[in-house]
């Protein structure tokens, strides 16, 4: 910088005379070998700290230059925004991206440039792609695009959906008693859903019901998991699939909504009936998982093991105990039951929920496989996240983050809501316009009889936790 000043000033003294150019010149080169030669009497320490060196594989450097393009890429002054970060505390993200970082993220995916969904998930530790995360694609691809890519793919838990995890524990409890378990290493944590699904085979196969069943595998190459929430063995001797779904208002879900529930029971059974007839891939567990099958469990978590009547000492051996078990059951039966209850009465503090009525849902495989045929490619970055349809479009006006969504008309900037909850009694207007079950399905009887299901009226009583 102070041979640049010194160079600067001789040109500048150059515009009046050639002479005191070259005067100008030959102070630069004089000063250039001044600062060699000072450069060379320095000791080595000041000259060269030392320098740490990690070697990373390459998708990890991958992942790094795509983080530092996104860094060079993104506008320093901040936007009014409302996309609150809800991570933990040592994440130290910024809450409010603003619509030209969001422009600018969907002009670098267009590059190729940009990490994909799945890579995303890698980098935070994450193993598995969830069911429900999955079926979000069919109320709205960018919205989930935008939720993974500001808020790391999680939500803010509302009242209504904390209620919604205490009456679902209140039904676990019906059945089983739930105890704390200590894990030290992800082999542990792995094993622990193992021993979970391995205790739920044997209360089929001795009880005639489960609940709270974990299911995991691949499916087109996407790793899935998720908890099934009732399985019960009915006098035809059929295993029934029943599924809980708590609302926040009196009113039962449109049938966008309805769409999202009737996917992921069918992943659900996707998922059951792998396990049943395929077994667990102990290969594809410990590549998903990133664990070591043949690593010893902890200490606490063998002790564990031990008052579950299990000897596994390792995930192989428990993969074993749970095929014993799992041969024992049933592949699930391609007609649902979900039931919906109301939570507003416990939320006010009175007893019990009510029940707002029942529907009958039916597996339908050929709009299941076409649906995954287009919604995969999205999760390994071959395709872009497509907005919700014109028809929908009344569910930008919900959508915790169309502030940020290029594609969200003008109306949803303005009566923005943070919660899905209010968009749950919007849309039963919506029902008649929302009704694409069938022409989704390219017209297929099967599919036409599930969209007339999904279309039925409330049912009374009963239902899983009834």
């Amino acid at each position: 910088e102070i041979e640049e000043e010194l160079t600067n000033n001789g040109c500048g003294c150059a515009g009046l005379s050639t002479q005191h150019g070259q005067q100008g010149a030959l102070m630069s080169t004089q000063l250039r070998w001044l600062l060699i030669i000072l450069l060379l009497c320095l000791p080595g320490e000041a000259l060269m700290a030392e320098i740490e060196e990690e070697i990373v594989s390459d998708a990890e450097y991958a992942l790094l230059e795509q983080a530092l393009s996104l860094a060079e890429a993104a506008p320093k002054k901040n936007a009014d925004c409302a996309v609150p970060d809800i991570e933990d505390s040592a994440m130290s993200l910024r809450s409010n991206p603003s619509q030209q970082e969001i422009s600018a993220g969907v002009d670098m995916t267009e590059e190729g440039s940009r990490a994909t969904p799945l890579e995303l998930h890698r980098s935070w530790g994450r193993s598995a792609v969830y069911v429900t995360e999955l079926c979000s694609q069919e109320w709205c691809e960018q919205q989930l695009d935008l939720t993974i890519r500001l808020k790391r793919g999680r939500q803010e838990e509302t009242r209504a959906m904390a209620a919604g995890k205490e009456r679902h524990l209140e039904a676990e409890l019906e059945v089983h008693v739930v105890v704390p378990v200590e894990t030290h290493t992800r082999e542990d944590v792995f094993g622990l859903k193992l021993l979970n699904l391995r205790t739920a085979a044997h209360q089929l196969c001795t009880e005639g019901l489960a609940r709270e069943i974990p299911v995991f595998g691949s499916v087109h190459g996407l790793w899935l998991t998720g908890v099934i929430d009732e399985l019960k063995v009915e006098e035809s001797g059929r295993l029934k699939l029943r599924e809980l779904k708590t609302r926040s208002r009196p009113t039962l879900p449109s049938e966008a909504q309805q769409r999202c529930t009737l996917l992921q029971l069918m992943l659900y059974k996707t998922l059951w009936d792998k396990l049943i007839c395929d077994g667990i891939s102990e290969q594809e567990l410990s590549a998903a998982h990133r664990v070591n099958t043949t690593a010893a469990f902890s200490a606490p978590f063998q002790r564990t093991l031990l008052q579950s009547a299990s000897q596994a000492g390792t995930l192989r051996d428990l993969i074993l105990e749970c095929h014993d078990a799992l041969s024992f059951c049933l592949r699930l039966d391609s007609d649902f039951l979900v039931t919906y209850q109301y939570q507003g009465g416990s939320e006010r503090g009175e007893a019990g929920a009510q029940v707002l009525g029942e529907r009958a849902l039916q597996h339908n495989a050929g709009w299941l496989a076409r649906w995954l045929r287009r919604r995969l490619p999205y999760w390994r970055g071959e395709a872009k996240a497509e907005p919700v349809i014109p028809s929908e479009q009344w569910k930008c006006r919900f959508c915790s983050v169309s502030d940020c969504c290029s594609f969200a008309p003008p109306a949803a900037h303005r009566h923005n809501a943070p919660h899905q909850a209010a968009a749950e009694q919007h849309s039963a207007p919506e029902l008649a316009r929302s009704r694409t079950m069938a022409a989704e399905s390219q017209g297929g009887s099967a599919a036409a009889a599930a969209a007339a299901s999904l279309g039925g009226g409330a049912g009374g009583g009963g239902g899983a936790g009834g």
